[in-house]
């Protein structure tokens, strides 16, 4: 079984991404959502028991973005894995990204896609 937190400031989003992983694989449970960086920090601090495997944040939210909270994220939980999904990207973000430990940056128009490469990211 595969374990996934969203972090998203938009509740549709959020909506959307739980929607297409539970209903795209069936060993796939959304173990938690987060409207943002610190609410997602302070679930990971009171879970003991239920460590995602992977992990799926918004760039641009309020507070803490979506590179601050992984490298946070990571420095708790190394072998979390980390997809970052943003609606705007460049050459700068992918860059920040790989330093922070995200493992892939995707658009949120490919949030079709995000089942395929989390299986492609636990493959490895």
């Amino acid at each position: 079984m595969t374990t996934a937190l969203i972090i998203d400031d938009h509740d549709d989003i959020r909506v959307l991404i739980k929607y297409v992983l539970e209903l795209s694989d069936d060993r796939t449970t959304v173990v938690a959502e987060a409207a943002d960086g610190q609410a997602a920090l302070d679930w990971l601090q009171g879970s003991a028991t239920d460590i995602p495997h992977v992990v799926v944040v918004d760039w641009m939210m309020p507070g803490l973005n979506g590179i601050e909270t992984s490298i946070a994220i990571k420095a708790d939980r190394p072998q979390t894995r980390i997809i970052l999904c943003s609606a705007f990207g460049d050459d700068q973000l992918h860059e920040a990204a790989a330093d922070a430990g995200i493992d892939l940056v995707m658009s949120k128009e490919q949030i079709g896609e995000i089942p395929d490469r989390i299986r492609e990211l636990l493959a490895v």
